[in-house]
């Protein structure tokens, strides 16, 4: 019987570890690229785990059966965003001479990071990202008056934002940051994020998923085969109470 008990116990057991068991989604993440990622799938009702892979950084889990939504969200997100090379890291800071159109490129790139921070702060904006129009060369001696300066704006917003109210907020924003910019030379362009085609995912967590059903199946399985070993002892001990009293 104990025999028995043991590979019936392995039958239920060996498909719930089998239900249960993930697949890469993304490897070789860093940890932001990772908890972005894990964000996105786990808004969209996908389960998904963030594993550490040492020297290779972190992966992200999903189960088997989600792997196509999980990968049509990913694409459609766009995520993880790849590092972004900023201008300031074309002009070392430590470089031997520097020179006036290093320093303007530095401190355009600033803040232009520093104004995409912000601009990604107000509400239903997703990500931003903001270009100043600047000339690195010197102005030549016979211009007294400097260029007008230009702002230019992406901004990639969640679904269902009014874009008028939006665009009119980062334009007075933008317009209030810049003392020499004039509100006409402010483009803003509002480009909302892709929904994914997650319905059939959606709809089955919803219910119960095949992992979940079969957790509990080899758990009644479980307990079942203990209740009728429990009950063998107790038969077979009162037989042999039975049989010295005989």
């Amino acid at each position: 019987m104990n025999r028995f008990a043991y590979r019936w116990a392995c039958f239920c057991v060996m498909p719930l570890l089998a239900g249960c068991h993930g697949v890469s989604l993304l490897e070789d993440l860093d940890e932001r690229q990772a908890n972005e990622v894990l964000a996105v799938l786990l808004e969209s009702h996908i389960p998904a785990e963030k594993i550490r892979a040492g020297k290779q950084g972190y992966a992200v889990q999903v189960e088997r059966a989600d792997l196509p939504a999980a990968v049509e969200i990913v694409r459609l997100r766009q995520v993880p965003a790849p590092p972004r090379r900023h201008v300031d890291r074309s002009f070392a800071a430590d470089a031997l001479v520097s020179t006036p159109q290093a320093e303007r490129a530095r401190l355009y790139s600033a803040i232009e990071q520093r104004l995409e921070e912000s601009v990604s702060l107000i509400d239903g904006v997703v990500s931003a990202r903001v270009h100043v129009n600047y000339d690195v060369t010197d102005a030549p001696p016979n211009r007294t008056t400097a260029a007008p300066t230009h702002l230019s704006v992406l901004a990639v917003t969640q679904p269902g934002v009014n874009e008028d109210v939006l665009i009119a907020s980062i334009k007075r924003f933008l317009r209030n940051s810049f003392g020499q910019v004039a509100y006409e030379n402010i483009s803003v362009i509002v480009t909302p994020t892709p929904a994914a085609r997650v319905a059939a995912s959606s709809g089955r967590h919803a219910t119960p998923s095949r992992a979940s059903w079969l957790g509990w199946g080899g758990g009644a399985a479980l307990v079942a085969i203990g209740v009728v070993l429990a009950s063998r002892r107790r038969v077979r001990s009162a037989a042999r109470r039975w049989r010295r009293k005989a």
